[in-house]
């Protein structure tokens, strides 16, 4: 199979409609390197003679009239696809037709942007996004949000409707990964990484796709992201490894990749070969399959990279004469910059939205400068400088150096001082501009909600599992019984013994969860209502943690009980406390080891009560220490039935331990299993009511209803 092959629309499987529509979307969302001219050139012909030879219905015809504008816009034609959109958001016919105008609006606001007609691009934003708001079209919304950044960025500069049209992307990812989202996420990896500078946060959306796209089998678009990976790793300095990265996609997918995106991968790699260490030959040979690639294009595309072509000869070139100085060889390059600019300026067009005239001076520059020509250097080097519309980049940063070593060669040592001090602050400040921070509070932003999201659907299909696994055995324990009924009493009375304590445990269970749902409503809604007293919580801690013994047989289980103070008076909730430590400590012998140990400890300082439980258990992953404190979250989200639970425990106790005026945290410094940190300030502890004929009485139900999860104990 391949893997960029191009997608079959089949007219004969489809209804009419189904066609235009299927066409539509596949130009909006299937990957840029998928959609080459010839593919836009041969629809263009198909449904342009439509228009000749077919009696068309008024909404047949919007469909043909807009995919005409989609293939002039996919041909870089926006004025002309701009008359078609505009001529049929004229048509009073359109307001019948509701799928092709969200896409009307979304194409027109992008088209208007990228020919920098503003006035026009913001009335045709804000109509794309009040429909699509209304409609709840999330991959348009997304295709709107992200192209209208990556237009701005390439156009114009990062400005603040960057940092909005960012975090509008990242909120529909958060709960939305259909059509669309996997290149959604390359596109806002790539502003990441080529205009933020942010490359970790670029490394992990690229992540993200990948996932994405390989459960989607989304070939082309999983491949898209292995490149722009192997890009970001160039990005960050480790360019042998981005180097392989590209190379292992080319090895990889040699019969099946468009020639085009072959040619942004060769391009990428002749970019920055130079940096690490190569041979000409390799060069060579990389230049000659970029050759033989570009003439299998599309005419369309030749100019461009014919181009491009040209400047690497230069380059290269440039460097082969550093090593052995052949000035007629240098001169023979001369040959390839006037073919470059020949090209450029015949094409204009094709070149508008790139920065082609700022590398074709800079390799001017350095054609003279190898010539020791620094007067022209300096020229074309302050020309190219001329032309760089992002005076914050690394690129230009550098480029302030190569005008730097000009001056310095015609021995104005003053304007060379002045060149690399200017070079040295852009280097140094250029992230700065973009104020950065903010985009990494949007990630961060982002994958918590990535996680919020993952929690509560894991909740409720625990939850599910939670309700469904006790009712059953219960049912099936009662419908045995049922059948038993009739016949003697020995078989009933064995039956019932037999099944007695499995359908109390289950009944516990579900009595245990709904009541953890109502704690955990009534906590939110500001109901929870304290019975404070002053307890002496040594006995308090010590009867019930002793009580646990027998329950922890079943894994010969240690439980020790110690404290550095005889008797400790603190104000609490005795029924809450309860629940926070028996929680504590049936979480430590569920996850705990067989023949393992459980330590709870108290101890009193001149300014606060610390209380710890301690086991020698799986022990909780790095990096978890707040997660797990959240609602329904779970470290083990596996139906495993030694560990069940509904992942709301250690969140209800957090919540009561703060109630009560503590603090609970895991302590992760810990690392042979788990420990739970309990912390009171004593004077905040300390009150007037006391009762002191409180006496703690251990309650085996409230136990076998906290410890109810746990199977072996039954």
């Amino acid at each position: 199979m391949e893997v960029f092959k191009l997608q079959t629309i089949n007219k004969e499987t489809l209804s009419e409609n189904e066609f235009y529509v299927t066409n539509i979307k596949y130009i909006f969302f299937s990957p840029e390197t998928s959609i080459t001219n010839s593919y836009i050139a041969d629809l263009k012909i198909n449904i342009e003679n439509k228009l000749i030879n077919e009696d068309l219905s008024i909404e047949e015809f919007l469909y043909v009239k807009f995919i005409i504008g989609l293939c002039l816009y996919k041909s870089n034609d926006f004025f002309s696809a701009n008359n078609i959109f505009e001529d049929l958001c004229d048509n009073s016919d359109l307001i019948f037709n509701s799928f092709i105008t969200p896409y009307l609006y979304t194409i027109l606001s992008i088209s208007y942007l990228k020919i920098k007609n503003i006035d026009k691009h913001i009335k045709y934003y804000d109509l794309s996004i009040n429909y699509l708001h209304d409609t709840d079209i999330k991959e348009l919304l997304l295709f709107l949000h992200i192209n209208t950044s990556l237009t701005k960025l390439e156009v114009f500069k990062i400005d603040e409707l960057l940092y909005s049209n960012i975090n509008n992307s990242l909120k529909i990812l958060t709960s939305y990964d259909g059509i669309y989202s996997s290149q959604a996420l390359i596109t806002i990896g790539y502003i990441y990484q080529k205009y933020l500078q942010l490359y970790s946060i670029a490394i992990d959306l690229f992540d993200k796709s990948l996932s994405i796209s390989k459960s989607e089998n989304e070939n082309n678009t999983y491949i898209l992201g292995k490149y722009h990976i192997g890009c970001t790793y160039i990005a960050m300095g480790k360019i042998s490894s981005g180097i392989d990265i590209l190379k292992f996609i080319l090895k990889n997918n040699s019969n099946t990749l468009p020639n085009i995106f072959k040619l942004k991968i060769y391009s990428k790699i002749l970019g920055c070969l130079y940096k690490i260490d190569y041979n000409f030959d390799e060069v060579k040979i990389l230049l000659d399959k970029y050759k033989d690639a570009i003439y299998t294009l599309d005419s369309y595309y030749i100019d461009t990279y014919l181009a491009r072509y040209n400047l690497f000869i230069v380059h290269y070139g440039i460097l082969e004469n550093n090593n052995t100085y052949n000035k007629k060889s240098l001169f023979n390059l001369f040959y390839y910059l006037n073919n470059a600019s020949y090209i450029y300026k015949s094409n204009f067009s094709k070149f508008a939205f790139m920065d082609f005239e700022y590398w074709l001076e800079i390799s001017y520059g350095n054609l003279y400068f190898s010539l020791s020509n620094y007067e022209k250097a300096l020229i074309h080097h302050k020309k190219a400088l001329l032309f760089s519309d992002k005076p914050h980049n690394e690129e230009t940063s550098n480029l302030y150096k190569l005008i730097s070593n000009d001056y310095e060669k015609i021995y104005n040592y003053k304007e060379a001082l002045k060149y690399y001090k200017t070079y040295i602050d852009t280097l140094d400040n250029y992230k700065k501009y973009n104020n950065n921070d903010l985009y990494i509070k949007l990630f961060e932003e982002y994958n918590k909600k990535i996680v919020l999201n993952s929690v509560n659907n894991n909740f409720f299909s625990n939850l599910n599992h939670e309700l469904k696994t006790p009712v059953n055995i219960i049912y099936s324990s009662v419908q045995l019984m049922g059948s038993l009924k009739d016949k003697n009493q020995h078989s009933l009375k064995e039956c019932f013994t037999k099944y007695e304590k499995s359908v109390k445990q289950n009944c516990l269970r579900m009595l245990r969860l709904i009541n953890n749902l109502i704690d955990i409503t009534k906590i939110d809604s500001g109901m929870t209502k304290l019975d404070l007293v002053l307890v002496d919580i040594i006995p308090f801690i010590e009867d019930l943690t002793l009580s646990l013994i027998p329950y922890s047989k079943f894994k010969n289980l240690n439980i020790i009980f110690d404290t550095n103070v005889e008797k400790l008076y603190l104000r609490i909730d005795t029924y809450a406390f309860e629940r926070i430590i028996l929680n504590l400590l049936s979480n430590a012998i569920k996850f705990n080891n067989i023949n393992g140990n459980i330590f709870v400890t108290v101890n009193a300082f001149n300014d606060k009560v610390s209380i710890s439980v301690k086991d020698t258990g799986i022990g909780i992953p790095k990096g978890y220490s707040d997660l797990i404190f959240n609602r329904f979250y779970k470290v083990d989200n596996s139906f495993s039935r030694r560990n069940e639970g509904s992942g709301i425990g250690l969140a209800i106790a957090r919540d009561l331990v703060e109630l009560q005026g503590g603090k609970i945290s895991l302590n992760e410094n810990y690392n042979q299993g788990s420990e739970f940190v309990i912390t009171f300030s004593k004077a905040s502890q300390i009150g007037i009511y006391t009762d002191k004929s409180y006496k703690y009485y251990v309650d085996d139900e409230k136990i076998l209803s906290e410890l109810s999860d746990i199977y072996e104990l039954f």
